[in-house]
């Protein structure tokens, strides 16, 4: 059975289909919102392969970090992804990345 830890080291398995469609917003805040311009990358490309350098950009864990780490977990259902709107978009997050993460 799987533990959370390496649930969280995974990589979302589900197929997403990429349409390429763009979308505008018409929120006033988003238009107001000054662009980043630090950026700080903590993937690199080696042998062909994305590396993600988690660790440095978390605090260490605590005591009881360990203890929730080898949790027993089940994996998520399978899926499949249509990314067409900004709604899709987020329920995609949610589902794969947030909801694994908060479970922990």
């Amino acid at each position: 059975m799987s533990t959370i830890g390496d649930l969280l080291v995974q990589n979302p398995t589900n197929p997403v289909q990429v349409t390429d469609l763009q979308t505008g917003t018409n929120k006033e805040w988003a238009d107001k919102y000054h662009s980043i311009k630090n950026i700080i990358v903590l993937t690199r490309v080696e042998n062909g392969w994305v590396q993600a350098d988690f660790q440095t950009a978390c605090h260490p864990l605590y005591d009881d970090d360990t203890v929730r780490m080898n949790t027993s977990a089940v994996p998520l259902n399978e899926r499949r992804w249509r990314l067409q709107t900004e709604a899709d978009c987020e329920l995609w997050f949610h589902s794969e990345i947030s909801n694994v993460v908060l479970a922990a």
